[in-house]
């Protein structure tokens, strides 16, 4: 974890030099690595809030390297790992691969917003759909993390998007019973929601 963490510092503090001997490349195919990594409890519904799991000092550190290297250098090491994740058989690579697209909204938005928006929705259209809970709720992040920093042209396709989150709502509404803590999806479903309609 100790690690993982330093990458994203050295980054802030020495962006210059990774950018000039190209560092950032193995730093990121190292940090998607520990994100793939599959939890014990992966589909437990605090596994998303352990903040001292490998997976998470992973996405803060990518947020990191998003935030402080150059959008167009960052963005296209990164989906040379999270192409292949997103097909990958494993969905714990799946989970890492949304996971990381959403982490680097906030530093690269002008990037995605210009270059990559409509792609990346309809990788976010098949995530959100994806069987696998843990792998949608990786989905509904980088929705709320779209939402929140790719800001008009997200609207632009609330047409598409809405829908599938009032469709997951109503099914987790009636999934739901008394006295039962209700899944992490639920959470996720209300914060891409909650996110996406501000």
């Amino acid at each position: 974890i100790n690690a993982v963490t330093f990458m994203g510092r050295l980054t802030r503090l020495k962006k210059k030099t990774i950018v000039k001997h190209k560092l950032y490349i193995p730093m990121i195919n190292v940090i998607f690595s520990v994100m793939c990594q599959n939890e014990e409890e992966d589909d437990d519904e605090d596994a998303d809030e352990d903040e001292d799991s490998p997976s998470v000092a992973a996405s803060q550190a990518l947020d990191l390297l998003a935030l402080n290297l150059p959008p167009e250098k960052y963005i296209s090491a990164l989906l040379s790992q999270v192409q292949p994740a997103l097909s990958h058989a494993n969905p714990s690579y799946q989970r890492a691969a949304y996971q990381a697209l959403a982490v680097s909204a906030e530093g690269c938005q002008e990037h995605i917003r210009n270059k990559y928006l409509a792609n990346f929705l309809q990788i976010l259209g098949t995530g959100i759909r994806h069987e696998n809970q843990g792998v949608r709720n990786a989905a509904l992040y980088m929705l709320g993390q779209f939402s929140e920093y790719i800001q008009p042209e997200i609207s632009d396709y609330a047409g598409d998007i809405l829908p599938v989150l009032y469709q997951y709502l109503d099914s987790a509404f009636a999934t739901m019973q008394p006295g039962v803590k209700e899944s992490s999806s639920v959470s996720r479903i209300f914060y891409a929601l909650d996110t996406f309609c501000e």
